[in-house]
C-alpha cells in the first residue's frame, strides 16, 4: 500500500479547509434618465436608515432610500449649474442628522468654463422637508470635496473644497448663516478627489499629485507625498493606506511615499474603495469603476496585481463608487455606483 505522507495529508487537510469567497449580486435602485456626477451614503432623514446622495448633470441633488421593500428618489434641491461631487457629514448640526455638500459648477456644465459653487442640502426636521442653499464659489470649477471634523473647535463637521482654481478652501457652516471660507492651501495642479485620512485630507490631483492637507502647530501645510504617471481621481483610505484611482486605468496603494500598482484597465477609473470586503479572504480587499463601465473587486492573494473579480458591468461609463450599509437583510456593507447611465446600482454579499 502507497503511504501518504503526513505534509501532504496536512495540505490536502488545508485545502479543504480554504474559504470559499463570497458571492456578489447588485441590484438597480433608481433611475435617475441623466448623468450622475457623484454619490455618498449618510443618515440624511429620520424617516429610513442610511440614504445615497446622488448629484447629476443637470444640477439636481437627490437622495436615494429604501422605505417600506421599495426604493425612492427624492430631489432635495437643484443646483444652478452641473454638480460633479458629494460628500455627507453633520455640517448643520443645529437641526440633525447629515447633510450632503455637492460641488461643481455654478452655471452650465463642467465643459462650459466659468465659476466653480458648493451647495449644501439637509432635512429639517422641524419643517419636515428638506432645504438647500449655495454656500461658496469660486473662480473655477470647484471638481473635490470632504467632509469631517477639520475644526475641533467649530461645532459640527467642516468641508474642505478644491477644483480648478487649485485652491484649497476650508467651509465651516452655520445654519441659518451659510457658511465661512478660509483658503488654506493650494496644489500644484487641479484637484480631482478629496477623502478625510488622519487629522487632515488626501488629495487627488490630475498630475498625478497625491497631496496630503494636514494641520500643524503653526496652521495648515500641504506636502506632495507620491506622484503617479497620470492624473489622480478617486481617493479611499484605510488606516495609513490609501487607494488611488488614476486617469490612466491604474489603481495605486500607497502608504508612506512608495505606491504599488494593484490593477490596471484601458480607461479611466472613477471609483476607489478600500475594506474588508469579502471577510472569506483574510486582509482588505479594494474595489474600483471607471469608464470601461465594470465594477471590480480586487483580492490580495500575495501577489502584485492583485486578483480581480467583475461583480458588475454598466452599459455606459461609470462615474463614482462608495461602501456603506444599506440592506438590513444582506450581509453588508454594500458597494453603490453611479454614472453615465443614470443609474443608482447597489452591489451586495448574497447570503
Amino acid at each position: 500500500m502507497q503511504r501518504i505522507s503526513f505534509s501532504i495529508l496536512i495540505a490536502l487537510f488545508a485545502a479543504s479547509c480554504t474559504a470559499v469567497p463570497v458571492q456578489f449580486d447588485h441590484r438597480v435602485v433608481f433611475d435617475a434618465g441623466e448623468k450622475l456626477g457623484g454619490c455618498a451614503i449618510g443618515d440624511l432623514s429620520p424617516d429610513s436608515g442610511l440614504e445615497i446622495a446622488v448629484v447629476a448633470s443637470s444640477g439636481a441633488l437627490r437622495v436615494v432610500a429604501e422605505q417600506d421593500g421599495s426604493w425612492k428618489g427624492t430631489k432635495v434641491g437643484d443646483a444652478s449649474g452641473e454638480m460633479i461631487q458629494v460628500a455627507v457629514g453633520d455640517v448643520w448640526p443645529q437641526i440633525g442628522a447629515d447633510e450632503l455638500v455637492a460641488v461643481g459648477m455654478a452655471s452650465g456644465s463642467e465643459d462650459s468654463g466659468g465659476e466653480g459653487a458648493v451647495f449644501v442640502a439637509g432635512y429639517d426636521a422641524q419643517e419636515k422637508k428638506y432645504r438647500m442653499r449655495p454656500v461658496f464659489t469660486d473662480s473655477a470649477l470647484v471638481h473635490a470635496v470632504a467632509v469631517a471634523d477639520l475644526d475641533p473647535v467649530h461645532p459640527g463637521d467642516e468641508a474642505l473644497v478644491g477644483g480648478f482654481s487649485r485652491n484649497l478652501t476650508l467651509l465651516r457652516f452655520n445654519a441659518g448663516a451659510g457658511a465661512t471660507a478660509e483658503k488654506i492651501g493650494t496644489t500644484p495642479a487641479p484637484a480631482k478627489g478629496m477623502v478625510p485620512f488622519k487629522s487632515g485630507v488626501a488629495v487627488a490631483c490630475n498630475d498625478g499629485s497625491l497631496v496630503l492637507v494636514e494641520r500643524g502647530p503653526s496652521g495648515w501645510t500641504t506636502r506632495v507625498a507620491f506622484r503617479a504617471p497620470a492624473g489622480l481621481a478617486r481617493l479611499a483610505v484605510s488606516g495609513d493606506r490609501i487607494l488611488a484611482a488614476g486617469d490612466d486605468g491604474g489603481l495605486w496603494l500607497i502608504e508612506g511615499d512608495r505606491g504599488q500598482l494593484l490593477h490596471d484597465e484601458e480607461l479611466k477609473l472613477r471609483g476607489a474603495v478600500l475594506s474588508d470586503l469579502d471577510p472569506a479572504v483574510p486582509g482588505l480587499e479594494a474595489a474600483t469603476t471607471g469608464y470601461g463601465g465594470d465594477v471590480t473587486l480586487l483580492r490580495d492573494e500575495g501577489a502584485i496585481p492583485w486578483e480581480g473579480e467583475r461583480l458588475y458591468h454598466s452599459r455606459a461609463g461609470l462615474h463614482h463608487l462608495s461602501l456603506g450599509e444599506l440592506i438590513d437583510d444582506a450581509p453588508g456593507p454594500e458597494l453603490v455606483t453611479v454614472g453615465y447611465a443614470g443609474e443608482v446600482v447597489v452591489i451586495f454579499r448574497r447570503r
